[in-house]
């Protein structure tokens, strides 16, 4: 005899900086058990490799992951969270006053990407009259050597936000040329022009949530923002 066969749900999502659309199942247990085992780890690399990895098994249709933004994956993670194993998430706060944490229910459904209306999520910064830079959100398949580049020197980590480099006659795809030469032409900027990567890259959107509280210790109401994949991968 044979058992039924169970049909899993399916769901539609625009992300929300690429605007494109991802059709997406709910985690089911094989990919549970794998989240089990994650947080037990500790190797950044590794844990975000295989959430790209559990993210892609879950598309049923759509965009590489390698190829959205890391800030699009947010949207998606969170949203397949939410039709996985509902929308309550439980963390704990420290307070503003006492420094005691506060343990507080999240719910992701008050998560949000905030994208301001006709942004493009780029920004041409010039470097002098003649060259100038094209930034954008970095993509997934950079998140990993991100990782490692800002924990050896966390200037030259703006290199994942450089989508083009422009003169007034040509236009150079950044990740097409030489990664010896990417290194030197960052390590060739000025701080000024880092300064504004970095600015550029600190306003991208991001999943977040405002969390009202009040102190389990000392009774202090505040609110705190929530911001991030790490604060929400539980």
């Amino acid at each position: 005899m044979m058992l039924p066969t169970i049909k899993t749900p399916e769901y539609e999502l625009t992300l929300p900086i690429s605007k494109e659309v991802v059709t997406y199942r709910p985690f089911l247990v094989r990919e549970e058990k794998m989240f089990m085992m994650l947080k037990e780890g500790t190797d950044q690399n590794h844990i975000l490799n295989n959430m790209k990895k559990i993210v892609s098994q879950c598309i049923v249709n759509g965009p590489d992951v390698n190829k959205i933004s890391y800030n699009d994956f947010e949207f998606l993670f969170l949203n397949m969270r939410i039709r996985s194993i509902g929308e309550e998430l439980d963390i704990h706060i420290k307070c503003s006053k006492c420094e005691k944490p506060t343990p507080v229910s999240v719910s992701l459904e008050d998560v949000v990407v905030k994208v301001k209306e006709g942004d493009t999520n780029q920004k041409k910064i010039m470097i002098n009259d003649d060259v100038g830079v094209i930034c954008s959100p970095m993509k997934m398949q950079h998140v990993g050597d991100a990782l490692v580049s800002a924990e050896r020197d966390p200037i030259t980590a703006v290199i994942h936000f450089i989508d083009s480099v422009f003169t007034k006659d040509q236009v150079y795809k950044f990740d097409e040329v030489d990664q010896k030469e990417r290194k030197a032409f960052v390590d060739s900027l000025s701080m000024k022009v880092v300064t504004e990567i970095i600015e550029f890259v600190d306003g991208l959107p991001a999943a977040e949530a405002d969390i009202k509280y009040t102190c389990a210790s000392c009774g202090h109401a505040d609110t705190y923002n929530v911001k991030g994949l790490q604060n929400f991968f539980m």
